[in-house]
């Protein structure tokens, strides 16, 4: 932890307590913890900023850049809208950053659910060059920071609606 003092947009006689995490301006705000933890605790989760989404897709799938990271997060998003229906697609679209918005909900709807290894096989045929293995370590970077970003009952919703073995893409194996 670190005690900040004086900070643009911090008066000089108030001090913030806050992890030592370079690149979050949310203290520049006059939040005492970070929004996602103060949301985490109880229970939602708000709308995280495009910065801070693709921050956690770089820092999940060990990007070097973000024009990297976006390219990755338009094929997943683009491949998952046509994949979801009704409430769930609506919903992840509301709760993810406004940029997503149009990726999740521009795709026409697929003609039949894929199963995971075929939805993989279609975001690497999104994302040029990507073989098969680059495109299931890449979906699944921005499916855990998807999961990561929203509420825990839309990614159960969302996986209900999927067919099964899309958990682990999420990042949440199914116990048996």
């Amino acid at each position: 932890m670190k005690t900040v003092k004086g900070v643009v947009g911090i008066p000089p006689d108030r001090s913030v307590t806050r992890p030592a995490q370079p690149g979050h301006p949310w203290w520049l705000k006059g939040y005492a913890t970070h929004p996602t933890d103060m949301t985490r605790e109880r229970g939602v989760r708000m709308n995280q900023s495009w910065d801070l989404f693709l921050d956690r897709v770089r820092e999940s799938g060990a990007y070097t850049t973000d024009k990297e990271a976006e390219r990755v997060v338009r094929a997943v998003l683009a491949a998952l809208g046509a994949q979801l229906e009704g409430e769930a697609r609506t919903n992840l679209a509301a709760q993810l950053p406004p940029r997503c918005k149009p990726l999740l909900l521009d795709p026409l709807p697929a003609t039949r659910p894929m199963t995971p290894t075929e939805f993989v096989a279609a975001v690497a045929l999104l994302i040029d060059g990507a073989a098969e293995e680059t495109a299931r370590w890449d979906t699944s970077a921005v499916l855990n920071a998807v999961a990561d970003c929203v509420d825990s009952k839309l990614v159960q919703q969302i996986l209900a609606q999927l067919p099964p073995g899309y958990g682990l893409l999420f990042g949440h194996p199914v116990r048996t």
